[in-house]
């Protein structure tokens, strides 16, 4: 990892932390270490196109990202968003992460996707998650991606 990717990454975490916890008033329990269940409960219902139950896998304020796209804001428009990708396209998605930070209530991820679309082509790209605990689960609470260029055949 570059010196430059290192500092911004520890940037960001800093200020999570230091203006997550400033809004926050509620004192609560120490997060547990982030789950590699969760990643794998998301995962399985990623593939199974279950919007509903993967919609419960996003806090009530949540909100997505995706490309050339409005943001996408709370459980219910995800599920809604979720819904109509998932007649979009084909399977699987893959996401392999590489980088995972956990910052007290918050970890975030980052990776390369690959999305196979039902028209057979393949698009590769990047993400980014920041999943938060909330009412003793982890929860994601603002995603990211984007695609690297053009569908490829």
């Amino acid at each position: 990892m570059s010196i430059s990717r290192k500092i911004l990454t520890g940037s960001l975490l800093i200020s999570f932390v230091i203006f997550g916890g400033a809004c926050s008033q509620q004192q609560h329990a120490a997060a547990p270490p982030f789950s590699k269940n969760t990643i794998q409960e998301f995962a399985d219902l990623w593939q199974q196109r279950d919007d509903e139950r993967l919609s419960m896998m996003f806090t009530v304020d949540a909100k997505l990202m995706p490309p050339d796209l409005p943001i996408v804001e709370g459980r219910a428009a995800i599920r809604q968003f979720l819904h109509d990708m998932f007649g979009q396209q084909g399977l699987p998605t893959e996401l392999v992460a590489r980088d995972e930070y956990t910052a007290g209530d918050f970890t975030f991820r980052d990776g390369v996707l690959t999305q196979h679309l039902v028209s057979g082509g393949t698009q590769i790209g990047k993400f980014m998650q920041v999943w938060k605990f909330v009412d003793g689960k982890w929860q994601q609470y603002r995603v990211i991606w984007n695609v690297d260029g053009k569908v490829q055949p």
